[in-house]
């Protein structure tokens, strides 16, 4: 592929490894021994993204990730609270599950950004992510803000993924065709399939997605399909 630059996702790409934060969620709430049912935390789940979208203040744009994981995490414990009888965490099992969310995603950040390091040295690299507003903040104290050339963030200019207009602003940025740039995603439809309507060339972080919304239609399929995002050095350099 002639490539001339990079638009990176980043929660469930490079913070997870190509999962669903909502897998994420279930895998520890299970290590911490907090029994819900399946369907009952995927609710709990949605609750709590759509508790955050509507209510912008909830999330300040110095939030570090942790801050961000003790709001969702608070939200979908007064969800489970509320519909699954006898459920009961207190503020300490709150915060022992927000430690091992965050030390989680440091991990895979960590792995990311060494890739990260790699790419950046030959493409311009550009997040393009549906956030809170406070990206900027998270990757900073991350440790991997230094890697992007700029950050479109979804709560700063308006527009959600899958709405490829969001991914035409990180074309624009670059200033070179639709076609020598590179998308990479763990989401099929919001990344994939998004950026594929813009000509883009696409590579699938393939993990373990949220459900119906990660399987491919009408043959339509990835240009390249990973499993480990540093397959990413492989296949460019």
């Amino acid at each position: 592929m002639n490539i001339k630059g990079i638009l990176l996702d980043y929660g469930g790409t490079l913070d997870t490894g190509g999962n669903h934060w909502y897998r994420v969620f279930a895998e520890q709430y299970a290590s911490a021994g907090i029994a819900v049912d399946e369907e009952l935390l995927r609710a709990a789940y949605v609750h709590a993204e759509r508790q955050l979208e509507q209510h912008s203040e909830l999330i300040k744009p110095n939030y570090t990730f942790r801050d961000v994981l003790q709001q969702k995490i608070a939200l979908q414990f007064d969800y489970l609270q509320q519909c699954q009888q006898g459920f009961q965490a207190g503020k300490e099992v709150q915060e022992e599950l927000t430690t091992a969310c965050d030390d989680f995603a440091r991990q895979k950040v960590q792995e990311s950004a060494e890739v990260l390091a790699v790419l950046s040295e030959k493409y311009p690299l550009v997040l393009v992510s549906n956030f809170y507003g406070n990206i900027q903040s998270v990757i900073k104290e991350y440790g991997i803000d230094c890697y992007f050339q700029t950050v479109i963030e979804s709560a700063k200019v308006g527009v959600r993924k899958p709405d490829p207009a969001i991914f035409r602003l990180g074309i624009e940025y670059l200033a070179v065709p639709a076609q020598e740039i590179l998308v990479v995603g763990d989401s099929f439809k919001n990344d994939i399939a998004s950026a594929q309507t813009l000509t883009c060339k696409t590579v699938w972080l393939k993990g373990k997605g949220w459900d119906t919304e990660e399987k491919q239609t009408d043959g339509q399929t990835a240009d390249i399909i990973i499993s480990n995002i540093e397959e990413l050095i492989k296949i460019l350099l």
